[in-house]
């Protein structure tokens, strides 16, 4: 996501600040579908104050956008009309009795329109290093009071609301490691075989065709002996960005170990694409790879094979792709090599 230029930020630049911006975008919380536990919280917080609003708000570089609401239909409001935006700007809590008495917000439009604020209390949400994400806050149409006991139990409807976003958090971060090999950043043997089943199903409603492609690099164990285990690590790296860079968005690169990647085609209405698709990848390798300041050549076993021509199982497509490739790995003619030549469609 583009963070504005801080040369454009208002003369308080704290809801444009950079750190604060990124901070907001690391917890992947913008724009998700609304989720049971945050709805949870600003319901028990319109019931626990006697409110007919409450908003779990995020403020973002030009819009507060609501991960949950009471009482309230947008999802989103432009920044210049956000209370919230205020009060992330101001020490702790903010407490407004009537909005039609506060020069600050008086004239926005939640105040003058709908849903005609007059008594606005929120909380900021606070990360652990200091950042302020948006706020916990409820609303009425009517001047209200607000103690300092209420402001205490504001305050922990908040920090709940961080407890929240730090735990959907934690779980997307070991989500991705469990899917994703932590040396090249590809998905990983199980994140494959879940996209691979998926692939399947969408091809078989939509009378289309998946191409399983396994490839294994030749002589890799020469470059580990020769130049060492960290060059090796570089070279695979190398090898996967230049796989996900000369292949389709919509096809999924993974490493299933060691010096052996997968690919999966999609939207394939005939084998003849996956053909095309591994002549380029082909052609790619030609250039030599740079590792520990030596060129590295690298050459693929390739061996591929097609759903639901050779079957509709997934372990078996996986096992006819590994005997393709290991037929390819004796052929040493440097062609991919298909479980059975597809007929032309």
């Amino acid at each position: 996501m583009t963070i504005p230029s801080l040369a454009s930020a208002p003369p308080d630049g704290l809801i444009w600040s950079q750190a604060r911006l990124e901070a907001l975008y690391r917890y992947g919380i913008l724009d998700t579908d609304p989720e049971p536990q945050f709805d949870r919280i600003v319901r028990l917080a319109a019931r626990h104050f006697g409110m007919p609003m409450a908003l779990t708000s995020l403020i973002d570089a030009d819009r507060q956008w609501f991960k949950a609401r009471v009482g309230l239909q947008d999802t989103q409001t432009p920044l210049g009309n956000s209370i919230c935006a205020v009060t992330i700007q101001q020490p702790g809590t903010l407490v407004i009795p009537d909005a039609q008495l506060d020069p600050r917000i008086r004239l926005y439009d939640a105040v003058t329109g709908e849903p005609h604020v007059r008594f606005y209390a929120g909380s900021p949400l606070i990360t652990p290093d200091g950042h302020k994400l948006g706020t916990l806050c409820v609303l009425d149409r009517q001047p209200r009071t607000f103690t300092a006991e209420d402001e205490a139990d504001l305050e922990d409807f908040a920090a709940l609301v961080m407890d929240e976003f730090s735990l959907r958090r934690a779980v997307n971060e070991l989500s991705h490691l469990a899917l994703n090999d932590p040396l090249t950043g590809l998905p990983n043997r199980m994140h494959q075989r879940q996209h691979l089943s998926q692939a399947m199903r969408r091809a078989e409603r939509a009378g289309e065709r998946v191409v399983l492609a396994l490839l294994d690099l030749n002589g890799f164990k020469g470059v580990n002996d020769t130049l060492g285990h960290a060059a090796g690590d570089a070279l695979l790296v190398q090898v996967g960005q230049r796989l996900r860079d000369t292949l389709a968005t919509s096809d999924l690169v993974a490493r299933l170990g060691g010096d052996e990647f997968t690919v999966v085609l999609t939207d394939l209405r005939s084998p003849r694409g996956a053909e095309v698709a591994m002549k380029r990848v082909q052609q790619a390798f030609t250039v030599p790879f740079v590792v520990a300041g030596q060129s590295v050549d690298v050459n693929w076993s390739i061996g591929m094979a097609v759903f639901p021509d050779d079957t509709v199982e997934q372990e078996q497509l996986l096992r006819l792709a590994d005997q393709a490739m290991y037929t390819a790995k004796r052929a040493r003619d440097g062609r991919p090599h298909w479980n059975r030549r597809p007929t032309p469609v």
